[in-house]
Order: structure tokens, then C-alpha cells, then sequence
């Protein structure tokens, strides 16, 4: 494909894509108008790589003191 052809179909590819979100958007709006209880909104996909996870407590180092005095011979 030449970069123009490619350029043109990269860009009714983001329209066609733009036109089905304002049209869910444009339902949302008219069954808000009719009073209807609306369907919460899905969260944005986020690959699970991406995720951050929760942070971990810090392990605070434990010291054991050790009895290092010579012990007497019986």
C-alpha cells in the first residue's frame, strides 16, 4: 500500500471508531432524558502488565542480641 492509502484508511478507521463512541454516548444521554437508570460507564481496558499492584509493608529487620561473653570451665 502507498503511505497515502494507508494514511486514509488509519484515518476513517479513527472516525469510524469516534462515531461509535458519540453514538453510545448520544444513547446515554436519551435514556438519561427518559428518566431511565443508567448503565454505569466501563473503565478504560488496562492490560494486566500495567496493572500497579498494591504496595507491600516494609519488612523491618529484626535484631537478636547474642551472647557472646566466654563462658566460665567448670
Amino acid at each position: 500500500m502507498i503511505d497515502g492509502e494507508l494514511e486514509k484508511v488509519i484515518g476513517k478507521a479513527l472516525k469510524l471508531k469516534e462515531l461509535h463512541r458519540a453514538r453510545a454516548r448520544v444513547l446515554q444521554l436519551e435514556r438519561e432524558l427518559r428518566g431511565e437508570a443508567t448503565k454505569p460507564e466501563e473503565p478504560p481496558y488496562i492490560p494486566e502488565f500495567l496493572v500497579q499492584q498494591p504496595a507491600r509493608t516494609a519488612v523491618r529487620p529484626t535484631f537478636s542480641v547474642v551472647d557472646v561473653t566466654p563462658k566460665a570451665a567448670a
